[in-house]
């Protein structure tokens, strides 16, 4: 199975003139958003990728490398590959922004790299390692827009005013978002300078979104591309060209797009996406349609609250935390008040709800006692579940799950 890494070794020599920019270079520049520079040295002005992969290499040994995230390593990696090749070595790397807010849990990054023909492409980054990050992908659910699209938008009018030239959008995750975003809500006179948008397995927007002109005027423009069982790019509705690709790894894991498959000189295609990942689209999407926003924000406070009480910085952080540690965070749920702990039961039972209906459509279900059940805290016999989940045509079950696909 051939990666990323295979392709920009195989095509690292071979200038874009002749073999053309697309949309796994598109990738790669998505990933070199990732790397946080700040941490290396001071990017103030321009520089080539090699001239940033020499500073990287003077300054830092294997040993120090390995402190960094894990996203951030193999995006360090992928620069090395790429730095020693005449198709990206020159390339000049600019106008590198970052900002993170941990108080208001904002967080935003960008990263300019301007081509040999003259064109730019602005890769944005997506969520980080940090929980300021995944606080603010969170943040999708219930405000529109957030602090990263703002800025975004903002990012891109100053390069469009600065100057005439021609872009490529790109952004992995919450970053694929971002570009679409961007492009969406820039002055409609701007749009023509935009050539594509690359969105690498990003939550999507509103059906009411994705359906209006601004969104419309970009839509050819814009691909994106998710791995056979998304989780992530399902989030949302999309209404652009979507192509599915071969993924080596199962659930959430299809994320990374180092598990994405790669052949030679182009994405490995499924047919379609797989059936969990559409049930997941289904179910999350009928959720957060129906559910109140507010309900919403309040099951997500509590869970970062609960998270904030781990004093992690970084999922990696939460990961290596001992038992103990977790057992005293545990207890922020026992403070929560009755309000907010009926928000996360109801929120729960959507999901459930939703994730019935979608895998049986067919069901006459009398959810209402049954939530009565599950509230009382009773021990349900299978014969109460029989009663409640009353099948038109059990026979039928296999028929929706193809028709879902």
């Amino acid at each position: 199975m051939e990666n990323i890494f295979d392709y920009a070794e195989k095509y690292c020599n071979i200038d874009f003139d002749e073999f053309s920019y697309n949309k796994l270079d598109a990738l790669i520049f998505s990933q070199l958003a990732y790397i946080e520079y700040e941490k290396i040295f001071d990017f103030n002005s321009p520089l080539k990728l090699i001239d940033i992969w020499r500073i990287i290499t003077e300054t830092f040994s294997e040993e120090e490398l390995l402190q960094f995230s894990l996203i951030m390593q193999k995006a360090i990696l992928l620069l090395c590959i790429i730095s020693n090749g005449k198709r990206y070595r020159n390339i000049v790397a600019k106008d590198y922004r970052n900002e993170v807010f941990d108080a208001e849990e904002k967080q935003f990054s960008a990263i300019t790299l301007e081509l040999q023909n003259g064109e730019n492409v602005i890769a944005f980054r997506g969520t980080d390692e940090t929980l300021s990050g995944l606080k603010e992908s969170a943040a999708l659910s219930f405000t529109f827009p957030i602090y990263s699209q703002i800025q975004a938008i903002k990012y891109l009018n100053e390069h469009f005013i600065s100057d005439n030239k021609y872009y490529h959008l790109t952004g992995h995750s919450k970053g694929g978002n971002l570009s679409v975003y961007s492009a969406v809500e820039c002055d409609d006179s701007l749009k023509d300078r935009i050539i594509d948008i690359f969105n690498f397995d990003g939550p999507g927007f509103s059906s009411e979104y994705v359906k209006s002109k601004p969104y419309d005027l970009i839509n050819e423009k814009i691909t994106t591309i998710i791995p056979e069982g998304s989780i992530i790019g399902r989030i949302f509705n999309h209404d652009e060209k979507i192509l599915v690709v071969e993924s080596e790894e199962h659930g959430i894991s299809q994320h990374h797009i180092y598990n994405w498959h790669i052949n030679d000189n182009d994405f490995e295609y499924s047919t379609e996406a797989n059936y969990s990942s559409i049930l997941f689209e289904k179910t999350i999407n009928d959720v957060l349609e129906n559910a109140e926003k507010e309900k919403i924000e309040s099951v997500f406070e509590t869970l970062f609250e609960i998270l904030d009480a781990t004093e992690a910085k970084t999922i990696n952080e939460i990961k290596e935390l001992k038992p103990e540690k977790l057992f005293e965070v545990l207890k922020v749920l026992d403070n929560k008040d009755a309000e907010n702990q009926k928000y996360v039961i109801e929120i729960l039972t959507l999901m459930v709800k939703f994730g019935i209906i979608n895998i049986m459509p067919e069901i006459k279900y009398d959810f209402s006692e049954f939530l009565d059940y599950i509230k009382s805290g009773k021990k349900i016999s299978n014969q109460k579940i029989q009663e409640n989940l009353k099948l038109t045509n059990p026979k039928n079950i296999d028929k929706n799950i193809v028709k879902l696909s």
